[in-house]
């Protein structure tokens, strides 16, 4: 089952990494989406941290697949925008 979250660039990177942490523990296969630059950086590095949480308490080995998406843009003249979607499986 994946679950979604969604990530911004101001996004505190270590609640997303505890959001992660959760939904791995209850065996869901979180997915973070992230446009632009600043959420993909903060999205990855939720990764990072919720794997050190995961592995050291639960013995769970994150790894992140990497995808683009595309989405249609709140502003109708921008037309549509691609973003980055993080899937997030046990190893």
């Amino acid at each position: 089952m994946a679950s979604e979250i969604r990530v911004r660039t101001g996004s505190n990177p270590g609640k997303v990494a505890g959001a992660i942490a959760a939904e791995a523990r209850l065996g869901h296969h979180p997915e973070l989406l992230a446009i632009g630059a600043g959420a993909v950086t903060t999205a990855v590095q939720a990764v990072a941290i919720a794997r050190r949480f995961v592995l050291e308490d639960n013995g769970i080995d994150l790894v992140m697949v990497p995808s683009f998406f595309e989405t249609a843009n709140t502003r109708p003249d921008r037309g549509e925008c691609t973003g980055m979607r993080l899937r997030c499986f046990p190893r």
